[in-house]
């Protein structure tokens, strides 16, 4: 259940650079078909591409705007993704995942404010409780949150044998100096 999330480092402020003050695992299938294979690099992809921005104070992080465009040009490959309660291919398929984990960290964090974000339909996904989710893909489906600590914050995600982690760091303060 949601209400027994509780934070990794429950004071924020004293966390150093090398703890997480938020976690939260996902998991997703690791069969072998090709679509579930594109899902998994997606998921990778995504996860880099997260990695490489730290979030200053008062900074805004925009799902959409920092880990896409969901496109070959950016590393994804076409994959299952869901649309209007069904499935189809599109590039990204996967991403969701990697922004309702990331989601789920924020949840724990009383020094961010989610801006955006919106669940998958009816249905929710497969992969959290329903509507613990955070879809993402086009202007009206986005995950955005504005960093209100006082100092910089990084998110560091890895999938890997089928479990999706992403944790939150507090980041060096001489980042974006």
């Amino acid at each position: 259940h949601l209400s027994e999330v509780q934070p990794v480092q429950p004071i924020a402020q004293k966390a150093d650079t090398q703890s997480p003050i938020a976690a939260f695992t996902s998991f997703y299938r690791i069969t072998t078909d090709e679509n579930n294979i594109s899902r998994m690099k997606n998921l990778v992809v995504a996860c880099e591409r997260m990695a490489r921005t730290p979030i200053p104070p008062g900074g805004r992080f925009d799902f959409n705007g920092d880990i896409g465009p969901y496109n070959a040009r950016s590393g994804y490959l076409p994959a299952i993704v869901l649309v209007d309660g069904g499935t189809a291919l599109g590039y990204g398929g996967g991403t969701c995942q990697v922004s309702s984990t990331l989601f789920n960290n924020l949840m724990q964090l009383p020094g961010v404010e989610i801006v955006a974000r919106r669940p998958h339909g009816p249905r929710g996904a497969t992969y959290l409780p329903l509507h613990s989710d955070a879809a993402v893909g086009n202007k009206t489906l986005n995950l955005v949150f504005v960093n209100h600590y006082d100092f910089p914050i990084r998110i560091d995600g890895h999938a890997q044998d089928g479990a999706l982690t992403i944790a939150i760091y507090r980041a060096d303060e001489d980042v974006g100096t």
